[in-house]
């Protein structure tokens, strides 16, 4: 079977699937064996490599992945982290800002409205070591420009990675999947965060993700 190339994603449990079977649950992130296609060793393989490698892509709600960001790296701490991004990106919003729309009192975040509004509004100029959570999808991995041979959703990860698996011939992986960690329950708490946002940072929101609602069949909350 030829290799797999895969244009990496930051949907943390599909990445933490594959490589907590053989490596520390803390050297996922920073594993130096994972290569992206942007890398230089890369120069003279890359286009040879986009059109014989077998390519998948796992996509996700747009909503969704924002507020997982939300949630995973300024509203619930875990304990396992490495960096605390709080203060890191409070000074952020501060620096571009002048304000902050609201402050936990108890862990020290930013509001949700403060990174949707630090989204919405952010440059090319302004990349920051947590772009890869919330850029679209078009902007990742350029699904336009590469054709994929495989695209499945975090949605139904499970039956997805599945599918993935015995179209690569791997299936027999299937049955020595790690179960996840913690449940994902995003889409059960979405209305509560979206409710958080003026119509018109709704409509933004929307904006900014508009080719990835579009291409991936995707409904915007209310």
């Amino acid at each position: 079977m030829k290799s797999i190339l895969k244009q990496r994603l930051k949907l943390h449990n599909k990445d933490r699937i594959f490589l907590v079977k053989k490596k520390p649950r803390d050297r996922v992130h920073d594993n130096p064996y994972i290569l992206t296609l942007d890398n230089s060793i890369f120069n003279y393989d890359r286009w040879n490599m986009l059109s014989t490698y077998k390519k998948f892509l796992f996509v996700r709600n747009p909503l969704e992945r924002v507020i997982s960001t939300y949630r995973d790296k300024l509203e619930f701490l875990t304990g396992e982290e490495k960096f605390d991004f709080r203060p890191y990106f409070k000074k952020i919003v501060q620096d571009k800002f002048g304000d902050i729309l609201g402050i936990d009192s108890t862990t020290g975040a930013v509001s949700f409205p403060d990174l949707v509004r630090f989204i919405i509004s952010q440059d090319v100029d302004e990349r920051i070591v947590l772009d890869p959570h919330w850029l679209s999808i078009h902007e990742l991995c350029n699904p336009c420009a590469i054709r994929y041979d495989f695209i499945g959703k975090f949605e139904h990860l499970k039956e997805d990675v599945k599918a993935a698996l015995t179209w690569l011939e791997v299936d027999q992986e299937v049955s020595s999947l790690p179960p996840p960690v913690r449940s994902v329950n995003t889409s059960r708490v979405a209305s509560q965060y979206l409710e958080q946002l003026p119509r018109s940072m709704r409509l933004s929101l929307l904006n900014k993700y508009l080719m990835d609602y579009l291409t991936f069949d995707y409904e915007f909350g209310t």
